[in-house]
């Protein structure tokens, strides 16, 4: 019971709340050990009096066989071979009997008086001793066939396990349920990405857990959430500042049908982005499973140029294109815009060539090696301090969610000057 108290307060269990489980089964355990308790000393108390109701018994027809026997003829040979033949001891010796009465563990249990003789019935813990005394002499009757020591340790040993096993069960009842006071506390921190659940045992199934983990997916749909909300403010900031600015600049321009055409461009262009916006909260907030088509990589790579709103398209060099990919159109339009932006942003000469191997596309530019991993890119809002060309460190984000929607993977070499990124399809 102590080790048990000590463990809930571990855990910080309030016991004393009226209105909490753990009050309920700490009582519910206290009766029932309370009974356990009554039983065992009630059985004991019966068993101790059937006892000595049948040794009453047994003795009783002993010592009236002994007193009708010593009475009519002595101590004769019969009485001794009679007393043999009830697998009882006889001791006649003086200094046998003293020896024997000295023995400090001996309790009195029976006192009679019979015509002339006295009885005496002694037990210990291996026998009962029978000592008779006349006027004459006295003499020991001992019997070993004690059948009640036995059946007492057998009962102390039923109720011992019980005792465990009441005691084992509600342990593990407490432990099955002590989460609930740690689950309460982690409400207060739903959403935030340090979350953990390391209090649970590992692969547990029982309800709490179950719960539990429900708790924890729901906080990481509320921190995705969040976090796909910062990647859509942030990621509006940096991308519609180009068309906002080019914009603006066409309207201090004279006004004629180039610019015209050249305005509507731009309001093409904010138009698209807010829809690019859109398709990537969506793909990074929810993980959903998307539509997905037979597409040729030629018109993934106009529409994703289209978004660039490139000056001079001639920055990019593109071989062998002419091939189909089974994806979802937009998001990966947006994907492989992020990575071609990325290389002009990066690269010595301001130029990407996208080449095509087998199940692969490679984005290739002149550059310094990555500084860090490319793990590291993957977080959000992660930038370069050094080289950050004003990004604010979503794009590698962005490429990875859609690559993992479409179950595509990206890997990062550097060989001789050039920064190799290649989607594995």
């Amino acid at each position: 019971m102590q080790n048990i108290y000590k463990q809930l307060e571990v855990w910080d269990i309030n016991l004393f709340n009226k209105n909490s489980i753990f009050l309920t089964l700490s009582i519910s355990l206290v009766i029932t050990i309370l009974l356990l308790f009554i039983s065992f000393f009630t059985i004991n108390e019966i068993d101790k009096k059937n006892n000595f109701d049948n040794l009453k018994r047994k003795y009783s027809t002993i010592t009236k066989i002994v007193n009708q026997e010593y009475a009519r003829f002595g101590f004769t040979n019969d009485l001794r071979r009679m007393i043999e033949e009830m697998d009882l001891i006889l001791i006649d010796d003086s200094k046998k009997i003293q020896r024997t009465l000295q023995k400090t563990k001996l309790e009195l249990m029976i006192k009679r008086r019979y015509a002339n003789i006295l009885l005496h019935i002694f037990k210990d813990k291996n026998h009962n001793i029978l000592h008779f005394q006349t006027p004459f002499e006295e003499f020991l009757i001992i019997d070993h066939d004690i059948q009640s020591t036995h059946y007492h340790t057998f009962t102390i040993l039923v109720f011992a396990i019980l005792l465990l096993t009441i005691l084992f069960v509600a342990y593990s009842v407490y432990k099955k349920l002590a989460p609930l006071y740690e689950l309460h506390s982690k409400i207060d921190h739903i959403g935030n990405p340090n979350m953990s659940l390391d209090f649970l045992q590992t692969n547990a199934k029982d309800e709490v857990s179950l719960l539990a983990r429900a708790l924890l997916e729901k906080s990481q749909n509320l921190n995705q959430l969040k976090t796909s909300r910062d990647i859509f403010i942030r990621n509006i900031m940096h991308e519609l500042k180009t068309p906002i600015t080019k914009g603006r600049f066409l309207l201090e321009l004279e006004s004629n049908q180039t610019n015209k055409e050249k305005l509507q461009k731009v309001f093409y262009q904010l138009e698209s982005l807010i829809s690019e916006f859109a398709s990537i909260e969506e793909v990074i907030a929810k993980k959903q499973n998307i539509e997905k088509k037979d597409i040729f990589f030629d018109d993934i790579l106009e529409n994703t140029l289209d978004m660039l709103m490139l000056e001079n398209e001639t920055d990019i060099e593109i071989d062998n294109h002419d091939f189909k990919l089974f994806v979802n159109f937009k998001l990966f339009s947006i994907a492989v815009k992020n990575l071609i932006d990325n290389g002009l942003k990066y690269s010595n000469n301001h130029k990407v060539s996208i080449k095509i191997e087998h199940n692969a596309i490679l984005f290739i530019n002149q550059g310094k090696p990555l500084e860090h991993s490319l793990e590291k890119y993957y977080e959000p809002f992660f930038s370069n301090s050094a080289n950050n060309k004003g990004s604010f460190g979503l794009g590698f984000y962005i490429i990875k969610s859609i690559l993992d929607v479409h179950n595509f993977k990206l890997n990062y070499t550097h060989q001789e000057n050039n920064n190799i990124f290649t989607i594995v399809l």
